[in-house]
């Protein structure tokens, strides 16, 4: 069983992230542990001193008591400084815990090279399998 914290590094303003939700669903279904964070209330920011340190902070509380196996990402492009950041406190926190970037925009054009905290793998590593797909309710 691993554990999978699952990351909305957007901002919730009416919606829900309902396509993270449903991974988290799917991974739980599977029998691994889930675990969520969410950056809006986040979203101000302080003036002075680093903009992200609360989110840091509150971050790796959340990685110290959690202590995933894998931390997933729902990224957007504009939310993409937010999630490497992130990515970067998991490699300095649970160096053994695996960073995955999901979604439309890093999968069709980020260059995630750039970023040392997040690294493209050869392997891939299955969580869950065929149960995923869709059913019919």
């Amino acid at each position: 069983m691993k554990k999978v914290l699952l990351v909305y590094s957007g901002y919730i303003v009416r919606e829900q992230p309902l396509n993270i939700l449903y991974i988290g669903s799917a991974v739980h279904a599977a029998g691994h542990w889930t675990a969520f964070f969410d950056v809006t209330p986040f979203r101000k920011r302080p003036l002075r001193g680093d903009p992200l340190g609360p989110m840091r902070r509150s971050f790796e509380a959340r990685l110290a008591a959690f202590k995933p196996d894998v931390v997933g990402f729902s990224v957007m492009s504009v939310s993409f400084k937010i999630a490497a950041a992130l990515a970067g406190v998991v490699k300095a926190k649970e160096p053994c815990a695996l960073n995955v970037f999901g979604g439309i925009h890093p999968t069709q054009r980020m260059k995630i090279s750039s970023f040392p905290a997040v690294r493209p793998r050869q392997e891939s590593r299955r969580l869950v399998g065929p149960a995923m797909t869709h059913k019919k309710i």
